[in-house]
């Protein structure tokens, strides 16, 4: 019950109420359950080195379900207010399916922001969470110094990750997948999108299906980066409608060291509006499409592979290069990209490798949700309230 006063052993009913009870700096574990509440606007603020932390309890992770109510429509599981700061969600599972089939009935995340203002949530670390089943997109971000680490984010009508408005943030160790639109939209219609840093990410069956507002069916690539200068380097790109795109005001924009294959369509495309990117040592094979275009302006093409790489085994995800591959020894050093998608130091030989890894052999057991890295979350969820503890992990007293 929310009248308990929130120990181990009389907790609270709802990670709402929790919330309330927390001060800033405060980590409030959730244990294992299903929760019929949208999180929007609770949050208390920490301060940099004393995060607020909302966690999943350890050892059940992904085991914690935030599902608002059947019939639900609009708004958001969880809504961060332009005022958040220094804020912790792990471990949590966050499903909009309730939320209608349109796409404008919702998303599963924003992080709010007002370029006009230059006012974002800010400091906001999403790490290790599953979010799904959106009728637009799963993760709708601005904002600056923000963590998007290790989530596994799928099934959204619209796009799986929609951000780019204020300064820079990180976009680390996703997986996504299976989103109608695209995986990927850095943009910002009015306002340069400067400072991101995306990589080590995989983006899988993005882009085949995406319905508007207006009722046109479009398609897109997984990725597309605009309107900015960014970095976009050790990602894993395929089987998507497309894989890559540069363009609307795409600005010094680094594209480098990802491996890009088995797309519908073109591996990477530059666009006629896109000035001075550098797409550098990418490994861009097996699309359907052309593998590289490039119609910008002042754009650095260099070091990229376009023909067989000597993949162990790609069809079954396994995007490590045999021994003798044309990929290896044959990259540009980059300062921007000193380690490969494994955290492996590059470059191991005498060069940097070509592709999101660095040096020959299998690399199966390395992509999120197919041997290793992220688990795949889902499944049915047991029954459980949220426990308040404080900064150090202690039960918060009676009356806290």
């Amino acid at each position: 019950s929310d009248s308990n006063p929130g120990t181990q052993s009389a907790p609270f009913k709802t990670i709402s109420k929790g919330s309330q009870k927390m001060a800033g700096g405060d980590t409030l574990y959730v244990r294992a359950g299903t929760y019929t509440e949208q999180l929007l606007g609770i949050f208390k603020n920490g301060k940099e080195g004393a995060y607020t932390r909302i966690a999943a309890y350890p050892g059940e992770e992904r085991q914690v379900l935030v599902k608002p109510r059947d019939n639900s429509r609009g708004n958001f599981v969880v809504w961060f207010s332009r005022e958040s700061a220094y804020i912790e969600l792990s471990g949590m599972v966050f499903d909009a399916v309730n939320f209608g089939t349109k796409s404008n009935e919702g998303q599963v995340m924003k992080l709010d922001g007002s370029p006009a203002q230059n006012k974002y949530a800010r400091n906001i670390r999403i790490i290790n969470n599953e979010l799904r089943n959106s009728p637009d997109s799963a993760f709708f971000g601005a904002g600056g110094g923000n963590e998007i680490i290790g989530n596994d984010i799928h099934h959204s009508l619209a796009y799986g990750i929609y951000t780019g408005s204020g300064p820079g943030s990180l976009i680390e160790g996703n997986r996504v997948h299976d989103n109608g639109g695209y995986g990927l939209h850095l943009y910002q219609l009015n306002h340069p999108v400067n400072g991101w840093v995306v990589r080590n990410n995989v983006f899988y069956g993005n882009g085949r299906d995406y319905t508007k507002s207006n009722g046109n069916r479009v398609k897109n690539p997984a990725v597309i980066l605009t309107r900015g200068q960014n970095q976009f380097y050790n990602n894993i790109i395929y089987n998507n409608h497309a894989g890559i795109s540069v363009n609307y005001g795409a600005s010094d924009m680094l594209v480098s060291n990802n491996t890009v294959y088995g797309n519908d369509e073109y591996g990477v495309n530059v666009g006629s509006s896109s000035r001075n990117a550098k797409i550098i040592n990418n490994i861009s094979w097996g699309n359907s499409g052309a593998q590289i275009t490039d119609n910008g302006v002042g754009t650095v093409l260099q070091n990229n592979l376009t023909t067989d790489p000597k993949f162990v085994n790609p069809a079954a995800g396994d995007f490590g290069v045999q021994a003798g591959s044309p990929a290896i020894d044959k990259g540009m050093t980059l300062a921007q990209v000193p380690d490969d998608f494994t955290s492996k130091k590059r470059p191991e030989g005498a060069a940097y490798d070509i592709g999101a890894f660095e040096g020959d052999g299998s690399r199966a057991n390395v992509l999120p949700g197919m041997g290793g890295g992220l688990p795949p979350g889902g499944g049915s969820f047991p029954s459980g309230p949220p426990i308040l503890r404080g900064p150090n992990g202690e039960v918060c007293p009676s009356g806290y």
